[in-house]
Formats: C-alpha cells, structure tokens, sequence
C-alpha cells in the first residue's frame, strides 16, 4: 500500500495508519466472502496469521495487540469506513429489556425539579401536575 493510500488512515507513517488500512483490507475481504459479521477476536488471529500483529505483545509486557487492534477497528467504525455491524463481540449478551419498566416522563420531572431545587427556582406549573 503507497503513502498516498495510507494517508486515508491516518499519519501515513504511523503503525497505526498501517494497522487501519490492514484491518480494512481483511474486513472487505470478509465482506466479499460473506463472511460478516466477525469478531475483534478472530480478526486478530488471522492478523497474527498474516503476520502483521504479533501475540506476544500483551498487556503483560505493555500495550497489547488486541488493543491496538480494538482501537483501528473503533477509528475505522468511527469514520465510517465500517459499519458498526461487521463486528460483533459474542462473549456478551444484552439481557431482555423492557422499556415499559422505566418510567422516562417520571425520570425527567425528578431531575427537572432536583436541579431546581439546586438552583433556588421553584417548578414550574406544568411540572406540578
């Protein structure tokens, strides 16, 4: 890859910029196998695979590889260049929820009137229903 193309990921000098054009690359070459969504985890080794991230830095022995990987992976996500999709994290789950159990109007009328009461001003009409 030139300077000129790197530079669409960064200081074209940086190991960063670097590590962001590779994970792009393996990203779109996922997506033309359909092989999407995917993990940080498998992406990482197939990277050290590629040769292009080494295991053996850990967080251990200062800044880890997952984590350079976790960032180029965010600043692609953040920039737009991946959708939020492509990668998922399956070591969580999100428990059912339901949005009937917060009472959101009753929520905002209760810090609406805390912070008054901060600012020494007395509610508002509409507030005392």
């Amino acid at each position: 890859m030139t300077s000129g193309q790197l530079k669409l990921y960064g200081r074209p000098s940086s190991a960063a910029a670097a590590l962001r054009a590779a994970v792009h690359q393996l990203l779109l070459e996922h997506d033309g196998d359909g092989d999407l969504p995917t993990s940080n985890r498998f992406l990482f080794y197939e990277l050290v695979q590629r040769g292009i991230l080494d295991k053996t830095k850990t967080r251990q022995t200062g800044r880890g590889a997952d984590q350079n990987l976790s960032d180029a992976s965010k600043w692609l996500r953040d920039e737009g260049l991946v959708p939020w999709g492509w990668i998922v994290d399956e070591t969580r789950s999100l428990t059912e929820w339901d949005p009937r159990s917060v009472d959101g109007l009753g929520e905002v009328r209760r810090l609406s009137e805390h912070l008054r009461r901060l600012l020494g001003k007395p509610a508002a009409a509409a507030d005392r229903v």
